[in-house]
């Protein structure tokens, strides 16, 4: 195993200082012309979506209002009947708890809508996967003219980059570069959210608290719960990540540099830092690029909370 003094953690705004078509927002640009059938489904499912969504793309998938998706999916189908039903009893003075007819059409009605919006969910998820593998593969690297970064080649590099920059523009080993969610070359490109199922659900009855239909909720297929479920699905599995790569991560204990390139240090991806501060210890002297003020304060608030010096935050 080699003996690593310093290590590179490299996010997508190295990709984009170096004029790369890489943003989320040019992941829309591509959907709308390429996988223009896609991008309709997204703005089916999540609402009106403009540039500030996007920017927070992965961040995002993980927010839905289901009210609004299986009123939208299932109108002239299983829950226009419930509403029927639900405003027929209304009329007759019948109470939605305690009559066993209505709470067996309410419970049938969205088992029905849970199962179109489970299939509805995971026909985006799967048409999803394959647009963003196809938009990371069209991705252009610019000519080497465009390399003005000094790295130190010797160096050993955690990208969550899926293109080959490091290699291609630096001349960097490959056998040095970790692509932590896959590259160009891979079987499978990882993106995704930071949220599970449960979590999503405690969320959404926070959100909507006074507006909740007991009976709504009830049984393990509601169109609810089902489309938290496969939203689940999206989730990025970090935690698996950072075993599979954990051989790399302990050929860290010697290192004694970190420098952050084109990071926002947002909650999904943390954990990747976390590993690397709590191996090399958090007296590492580190080199922390930020873009942005949020990024600078999600940074601050980082280091903070790990008692990481910031004595060497720049401008990337």
């Amino acid at each position: 195993m080699s003996i690593y003094k310093k290590v590179y953690f490299i996010g997508n705004g190295f990709d984009l200082h170096h004029g790369m078509h890489s943003g989320y927002n040019d992941f829309k640009e591509w959907l709308k012309t390429n996988r223009n059938s896609v991008f309709e489904n997204l703005i089916r499912i999540y609402g009106d979506i403009n540039d500030n969504w996007w920017c927070k793309f992965e961040e995002n998938l993980s927010n839905f209002d289901p009210n609004k998706f299986p009123m939208e999916i299932t109108d002239n189908s299983c829950l226009k009947q419930l509403r029927k039903l639900i405003e027929r009893y209304e009329e007759e003075g019948r109470s939605f708890i305690n009559d066993l007819e209505l709470r067996e059409g309410i419970s049938n009605q969205h088992v029905r809508a849970g199962e179109i919006a489970h299939f509805e969910m995971k026909h985006l998820h799967d048409d999803l996967r394959e647009a963003f593998g196809e938009w990371v593969k069209s991705i252009e690297i610019p000519p080497k003219t465009k390399m003005d970064c000094n790295l130190d080649a010797t160096a050993l590099f955690f990208t969550l980059n899926y293109t080959k920059t490091l290699e291609s523009l630096y001349n960097i080993d490959e056998s040095q570069v970790i692509h932590l969610h896959g590259s160009i070359d891979s079987r499978e490109i990882i993106f995704g959210h930071h949220m599970t199922a449960e979590k999503m659900l405690e969320r959404d009855m926070d959100n909507h608290m006074y507006d909740r239909n007991p009976e709504k909720d009830k049984g393990e297929f509601n169109a609810r719960t089902a489309m938290f479920e496969v939203a689940e699905e999206l989730m990025k599995p970090v935690e698996h990540i950072l075993l599979d790569f954990s051989t790399e991560f302990y050929s860290l204990t010697s290192v004694t540099e970190l420098e952050v390139l084109g990071f926002s240090y947002s909650p999904i991806d943390l954990p990747y830092l976390e590993r690397i501060i709590e191996i090399t210890g958090n007296n590492i002297t580190a080199k922390l690029g930020y873009h942005s003020e949020e990024d600078k304060c999600n940074l601050n608030d980082f280091a903070q909370k790990i008692g990481l010096k910031t004595d060497n935050m720049f401008y990337f």
